[in-house]
């Protein structure tokens, strides 16, 4: 969340017009019995008390805001920060004016002890003033929790479209159109009914993206009929050379998860390695129950790597991070690279 703001009318003109405010009121009512003058240094007292305050409950919000943010954790955030608050500022209001007490009996020469009825009525003009800071400071806080969900739920949007329209730039990409009509036109030539098989499979993968695109969330087995039909062809293009195993619980088939996660995973995979006969690609997907859903290649890491494969990755995490709270498990090792998507119910 973002910090209080440091503007001069937040940090400097709402505390002193709450000075102003309450050193009027106990002028007014001399709550103290004060003696002649108190409208002048009692007014440089309250007005010093009360930045005193203010600062200190805008640094308990700092503090509280990485440890209790008020997104995942609002009644135990707005108890702990009233609770600190008042603690805080009453204790410092009756310092400050145990101070002022001193100063008028030991500089001042007057003779105004100290007696239950002082403290106590100071208790209450401080649990008063620390009620003002409060409603204005939280106030504010919530004010910007709510402008900064929305412009997550905005980022989010932003994101979640560009996912969708970067799939289907893929699946129209030239290089992409070039590659599966040059393996289409060779199969022609060498395996027709492979050829056929190879051109149903481009249009499942067509028209499972266009399914997705409107689309928040998609069941398990929606996204592995993709992730079939984009494996098969990969699988006849590619040959020996890339390898795919899937191993998925039909239990969890009717799970949720973000659209095209798993197809980006795929296409991460390949554009990250080298896809060699002698060394081929083992892609990996299935079901671990504490990571969630799993896909994991060996490694043979290409010289270059597309800038595109980096930001796929990074907007995966962004978008799972919003919509679930939690983002996207990743595991490398020296032969191993993993990812994990989080599953959830409808």
């Amino acid at each position: 969340m973002n910090r209080m703001p440091t503007q001069t009318w937040q940090r400097f003109i709402i505390p002193l017009l709450l000075a102003l405010f309450f050193g009027f009121m106990i002028s007014l009512q001399s709550l103290f019995r004060e003696p002649i003058g108190f409208a002048w240094y009692g007014l440089l007292w309250m007005t010093t008390t009360t930045f005193m305050i203010w600062e200190a409950n805008l640094r308990i919000g700092h503090y509280l805001d990485g440890r209790l943010p008020w997104r995942e954790q609002f009644f135990r955030r707005l108890g702990g920060q009233l609770l600190f608050s008042y603690v805080v500022s009453i204790g410092i209001f009756l310092l400050s004016y145990i101070i002022l007490n001193w100063y008028e009996n030991a500089v001042l020469g007057n003779d105004n002890a100290l007696s239950v009825v002082h403290l106590a009525s100071s208790m209450a003009i401080a649990f008063m003033l620390t009620t003002f800071v409060n409603v204005i400071q939280i106030g504010y806080q919530l004010i910007q929790v709510r402008e900064a969900e929305r412009l997550r739920a905005e980022r989010y949007q932003r994101e979640s479209i560009a996912a969708r329209l970067e799939s289907l730039r893929q699946q129209i990409d030239p290089h992409f159109l070039f590659n599966n009509f040059s393996t289409l036109y060779g199969l022609i030539h060498e395996d027709q009914e492979k050829a056929g098989i190879f051109l149903l499979k481009l249009s499942d993968i067509y028209r499972l993206v266009l399914e997705h695109l409107d689309r928040e969330t998609v069941r398990v087995r929606e996204e592995l009929d993709l992730i079939q039909a984009y494996a098969d062809l990969l699988t006849i293009r590619h040959g020996t050379a890339l390898q795919f195993e899937l191993a998925v619980p039909p239990e969890i088939l009717d799970r949720q998860l973000i659209p095209f996660a798993l197809q980006l995973l795929v296409e991460n995979a390949i554009k990250h390695n080298q896809v060699e006969p002698d060394h081929p690609l083992l892609i990996r997907i299935y079901y671990d129950e504490t990571r969630g859903l799993c896909v994991d290649n060996n490694l043979a890491p290409r010289s270059s790597v597309p800038v595109s494969a980096r930001i796929g990755l990074k907007n995966l995490e962004e978008r799972h991070r919003f919509r679930l709270g939690r983002s996207i498990s990743i595991i490398r090792d020296r032969r191993r690279f993993s990812v994990a998507v989080p599953l959830f119910n409808e």
